[in-house]
């Protein structure tokens, strides 16, 4: 992967979003993370079937080949989707750590949503809503 700006860009837009009309909404960003991306794909694609004659990891794939990031970083077959779907995370969590949101990454390791909806429903909770 070569698109070293990707991380900045993205950065820079979260930040103005977060300065702009979207702060006085006051925003709390949940992000929802797996641990293992291959097999995050792997269980997603067992579930999903797509209408349009082609199963579902074969659309994220042609997806992620023909993006721009992924024809400007050669991104080919599962491999090349999986590496830049890790990329978009550590963008993801970079952009994250700038932003001056409230946020709380939760991993979600075991696929345990109903614990993911307990987490979410405390940190809720635990924020300070101003009032």
């Amino acid at each position: 992967m070569n698109d070293a700006s990707a991380p900045a860009n993205l950065s820079r837009l979260a930040k103005r979003a977060a300065q702009g009309s979207v702060k006085e909404l006051s925003p709390v960003i949940i992000y929802l993370s797996q641990p293992d991306v291959r097999e995050t794909i792997r269980r997603i694609a067992e579930e999903r079937v797509s209408d349009y004659g082609k199963d579902w990891l074969t659309l994220c794939i042609e997806y992620c080949e023909n993006s721009s990031f992924g024809k400007q970083n050669f991104i080919v077959g599962l491999d090349g989707a999986l590496e830049m779907f890790r990329v978009r995370k550590q963008v993801e969590m970079e952009a994250l750590a700038r932003l001056s949101a409230p946020h709380v990454v939760i991993d979600n390791p075991s696929y345990d949503w109903d614990g993911v909806w307990a987490d979410i429903v405390a940190c809720l909770q635990g924020l300070d809503w101003g009032g």
